[in-house]
């Protein structure tokens, strides 16, 4: 999976800003909104990824399926 710089961007922005409300660097009351709304940018990103991969994994289960059935109906005909 590749990360796209926007993506890497948000991430590491709302990991260092946790990061200083957790050492006490900023305010939480001023960054906890910016926080909170980038780190739901961050997880509705993986969703959409995962949404991705899984129908990718669907798609080449439902071709196996079909490559089986057809087997087994050729091998039905066959004897």
């Amino acid at each position: 999976m590749q990360i796209c710089p926007p993506c890497a961007g948000v991430t590491l922005t709302w990991l260092w800003m946790l990061l200083g409300m957790w050492f006490g660097l900023l305010s939480v009351s001023h960054y906890e909104f910016l926080t909170a709304i980038l780190m739901g940018a961050s997880i509705g990103g993986i969703v959409t990824e995962l949404k991705k991969m899984f129908a990718r994994l669907n798609e080449k289960k439902e071709r196996e399926n079909k490559r089986v059935e057809s087997l087994e109906d050729k091998l039905k005909d066959c004897c």
